[in-house]
C-alpha cells in the first residue's frame, strides 16, 4: 500500500527545524524516489517564546504541543523533532515512527577570540547556556581552557533563541557574552545547508571552538537524534518510515532515556550511549564512563607497571610550513617547552589529562581523543562545521619508537619530538613480574621491557588503541580492552 497524495511534513519555524526537515525529505526520497512532499511550517510555544529560560518552563509540550495537534488532526503526515526536545510521555494516538542515523552527540563551546585576552588577565569569561546540565561542566571548563598560571573564572548566563541567533550573542553588537554552548550536531547540520552555511560563515570567522569530551561532559539523553513522529493509525506512512529507522540508535537512545529514568530525570543528568570498535557498548555517564568487562577473575596477582614509567627527552622538531593547520599530540610531551605554536593551529589531544597539562602551559586544545584510541576521533574530526583540514592534511607528535604506529592512520606526517628512556630493573621487580598474573600495558615500551619475565599464562589488558595492535602483532592473541588503567584496577577489586 503506498502513501496517496503529497505527505505532509510539519515542522518548527526555526531554520535548524526546517533544514531538519529537509534532511528527513531526502531520506524519504531516496527509500520511495515517486514520492511527493510538502514542508508545512508550524510556530510552537518554544518557538514563540524566546525569554523564558528553559529552567523555568514547566510546560513539557513547550515545543511539540502545535506538531501534535496537526498530526494529530490530519494537517499533517509527520513531524521531525530534535528528539531530546520531547517530553517522555506522548499522546497515545502519536508513534515514534524512525530514528534515523545519529549526528556527533557532542557539545561544542564556542568563544569568540576576545577571551584570548580576557583569560590572560584574569578576567571573568561569559558563557551563555540555559541547561543545568552544561552548566554543571564549569569544573571541567576551567582546567581546559588555556592558563599561565590563573584558573579561568567564569560565568553563566541564560541563553535562548536559535542556534545562529545564540552564536550571534557573542558579538558585542548582539549581546554581552563570550561563549556559548551548543549542540555539534545542530551547528553541523546548520553548516551542511547553503542557507544555514551563509548565516553563519561571516560569525565563524572570530570564534574558537572547543568540542567538549564525552567522558567529562556527557550530553543530554537523545541529542544528535532526530525523531520522526506519524498517527499510530498511518500504516502507509508507519511503513515507509520504518525504512529510515536506524536499529543502533534506537538501542542507543534506548540505554539513555533508561539511565536518565533511573536518575529520576534529573535536569543536571548526562548521558551518551556509543559503539567503540574495541571496547563495544559505552555508556558515559555525569559519574563516569561504564563498559561491559569479562567476570572478575577469583584470584588475580596484578602489575600494572607503574615503575615503568619512564623518564622523556625531548627531541629537535621542525613543524611544517603548514602548521597553523592541525596538529595531533599523541602525549602532552609531544610538545616541547617553548615550542610557540601559530595563534591558528588546531591542536588535538589523545585525552583529557593531557589536555589539562597543555592547558596549563597556555595552549588552546580544541578536542581530545578521550583515550579511546585515534581511531575513535576521526568521525568527530569529520565534522564539517568544525571546519578541520582532511587527515592527509595533519601532522602527529608523538614519542620516537611510536612514529612506524602511524602509518595507516592516514595522517600526512608523523614526527618524533621526544624519547622515552627506559628504566633499569632489579632482581625484585623482575620477580614480581614472574610471580603476576593480570597485567595493564599503557605502551608497547612498558610489554617489552616486561617481556623476558612474563609467565606462561599472563593476562594481559591495555587501551583500545595502537598499544592492542603492538600486542596481538606481538602474540598476544586476545588481549582485553579497558577504557583506562583506573578502569582495569575497579575491575581487578
Amino acid at each position: 500500500m503506498m502513501v496517496a497524495g503529497p505527505l505532509v511534513i510539519g515542522t518548527r519555524g526555526s531554520l535548524l527545524a526546517q533544514i531538519q526537515s529537509r534532511i528527513v525529505a531526502r531520506l524519504l526520497r531516496a527509500a520511495a524516489p515517486r514520492i511527493e512532499i510538502d514542508i508545512l511550517t508550524l510556530d510552537t510555544p518554544g518557538d514563540r517564546d524566546q525569554v523564558t529560560p528553559l529552567t523555568e518552563v514547566r510546560d513539557p509540550d513547550f515545543f511539540s504541543a502545535d506538531l501534535d495537534a496537526a498530526l494529530s488532526d490530519g494537517r499533517v503526515d509527520l513531524v521531525v523533532h530534535s528528539l531530546k526536545d520531547l517530553p517522555q510521555q506522548r499522546p497515545q494516538g502519536i508513534v515514534q515512527a524512525a530514528l534515523p542515523q545519529r549526528d556527533n552527540p557532542r557539545d561544542v563551546l564556542l568563544l569568540h577570540g576576545r577571551v584570548d585576552h580576557k583569560l590572560a588577565r584574569g578576567e571573568p569569561v561569559r558563557i551563555g547556556s540555559c541547561s543545568v546540565r552544561r552548566r554543571a561542566m564549569a569544573p571541567f571548563l576551567e582546567v581546559a581552557l588555556p592558563n599561565r598560571g590563573r584558573r579561568p573564572r567564569l560565568e553563566f548566563a541564560p541563553l535562548r533563541g536559535s542556534v545562529e541567533d545564540r552564536v550571534a550573542q557573542l558579538y558585542p553588537e548582539q549581546g554581552s557574552l563570550d561563549g556559548a554552548i551548543v549542540a555539534l550536531a545542530g551547528l553541523n547540520r546548520l553548516w551542511m545547508d547553503p542557507e544555514g552555511q551563509r548565516i553563519l560563515r561571516p560569525l565563524f570567522e572570530s570564534l574558537r571552538m572547543i568540542v567538549l569530551p564525552l567522558t567529562e561532559c556527557p550530553v543530554a539523553p537523545g541529542q544528535g537524534v532526530l525523531a520522526v513522529e506519524c498517527r499510530r493509525r498511518d500504516a502507509a506512512t508507519r511503513r515507509l518510515l520504518d525504512r529510515l529507522d536506524a536499529e543502533g540508535v534506537r538501542r542507543a537512545v534506548a540505554r539513555e532515556f533508561s539511565h536518565w529514568r533511573a536518575q529520576g530525570f534529573a535536569a543536571s543528568c548526562g548521558v551518551t550511549a556509543q559503539s567503540h570498535p574495541a571496547l563495544g557498548e559505552l555508556l558515559f555517564t555525569s559519574a563516569g564512563l561504564k563498559v561491559a568487562t569479562p567476570p572478575k577473575p577469583r584470584r588475580a596477582q596484578p602489575f600494572d607497571g607503574a615503575w615503568l614509567r619512564t623518564q622523556r627527552r625531548s627531541l629537535p622538531v621542525q613543524l611544517p610550513d603548514n602548521s597553523g593547520g592541525a596538529l595531533f599530540l599523541a602525549h602532552w610531551a609531544a610538545l616541547p617547552v617553548g615550542l610557540d605554536l601559530p595563534r591558528e593551529t588546531r591542536v588535538w589531544v589523545s585525552g583529557t589529562k593531557s589536555w589539562q597539562r597543555l592547558a596549563a602551559r597556555g595552549v588552546w586544545v580544541e578536542g581530545c581523543a578521550e583515550n579511546l584510541g585515534f581511531e575513535f576521533l576521526t568521525t568527530t574530526l569529520e565534522a564539517a562545521a568544525l571546519r578541520l583540514p582532511p587527515l592527509d592534511e595533519w601532522t602527529v607528535l608523538t614519542h620516537r619508537d611510536a612514529v612506524s604506529s602511524w602509518r595507516d592512520s592516514g595522517i600526512g606526517r608523523t614526527a618524533a619530538s621526544y624519547e622515552l628512556r627506559k628504566p633499569q630493573a632489579g632482581a625484585r621487580i623482575a620477580g614480581e613480574v614472574a610471580a603476576a598474573s593480570h597485567f595493564f600495558w599503557g605502551s608497547p615500551q612498558q610489554f617489552e621491557r616486561a617481556r623476558p619475565w612474563l609467565p606462561d599464562h599472563a593476562h594481559h589488558a591495555c587501551g583500545p588503541g595502537k598499544t592492542a595492535a603492538y600486542l596481538r602483532a606481538r602474540g598476544v592473541a586476545a588481549p582485553t580492552l579497558f577504557p583506562s588503567r583506573h578502569a582495569w584496577q575497579q575491575w581487578l577489586a
